[in-house]
């Protein structure tokens, strides 16, 4: 995420919520992302299951 840097008193402010929104932001894609890991690694122990008999 691009911020612009602000001038001002609010530019503390600005950076406190821009800094939580990435956080957040972070959060979401690590949690789809193991969505996605854990979905895939299932897939694959089928697979392997199904050729193994």
């Amino acid at each position: 995420m691009t911020h612009k840097s602000l001038k001002g008193k609010d530019n503390s402010e600005h950076l406190r919520v821009a800094n939580q929104l990435d956080f957040h932001s972070d959060l979401s894609v690590n949690h789809a992302l193991t969505a996605v890991a854990q979905e895939v690694a299932e897939l694959i122990k089928q697979m392997i299951l199904k050729q193994s008999s």
